[in-house]
């Protein structure tokens, strides 16, 4: 997967966030001509945005031309602001990244987005620096994670799976690398599920 990530100057190839000269705030310079042919030498699965006002046609003109195959939007919390974005343009989204953990859970714009065919994706799956211990500290999820025998970050990924989140949490501690792919060796039950959902405070930890 080649996923490319527009916005503050950065791109994000994976896991590496590269500091790019090419990139200041207009999507166009990566999605045109020869600086685009110098940066990228293979097809990018999907492209991310986080000022879609600004580079969505610019997008769009790529997938067009085979040099995308996907678009990703950012930071769209409100339906009708999505709902009015894609029927403003010709290619639907296939994904949709927004802050979602347990007390942010996004449960309506995921089954919005879901008649579009797009899938949430989560930033701040585990609630962000400097917010990670609020949420793993939570009784019902520390509750959770001792009946498993896991970690609290291994019962909010997994958590994640199970709503059918896409979750990509970023570490460079190859023992919490390790931890948070080990979490396919058991399953939430439909009540242990029902527990998490019943945490959701509706409370974002970014403001933007």
């Amino acid at each position: 997967l080649s996923l490319f990530v527009v916005g503050g100057g950065h791109i994000f190839v994976g896991y590496i966030a590269v500091l790019s000269e090419l990139i200041k705030s207009r999507v166009e310079v990566l999605c045109t001509g020869e600086k685009m042919k110098r940066t990228i030498q293979t097809i990018p699965n999907l492209i991310l945005t986080r000022k879609p006002s600004l580079s969505t046609a610019a997008m769009e003109k790529a997938v067009s031309e085979g040099k995308l195959k996907s678009i990703e939007l950012s930071n769209y919390y409100e339906p009708e602001d999505f709902d009015r974005l894609v029927n403003a343009t010709s290619i639907k989204p296939a994904l949709l990244q927004n802050e979602t953990h347990p007390y942010h859970q996004s449960k309506e714009m995921q089954s919005n987005i879901a008649q579009y065919g797009t899938v949430l994706e989560s930033w701040f799956p585990l609630g962000g620096r400097g917010n990670t211990q609020t949420i793993f500290n939570d009784p019902t999820i520390s509750s959770i994670a001792a009946a498993h025998g896991k970690t609290s970050a291994q019962i909010i990924l997994r958590w994640h799976l199970q709503a059918g989140n896409i979750a990509i949490p970023g570490s460079s501690n190859p023992d919490h690398i390790q931890e948070n792919c080990e979490i396919f060796d058991f399953e939430l039950s439909a009540d242990e599920m029902a527990q998490l959902t019943a945490i959701d405070k509706n409370e974002r930890f970014a403001d933007y």
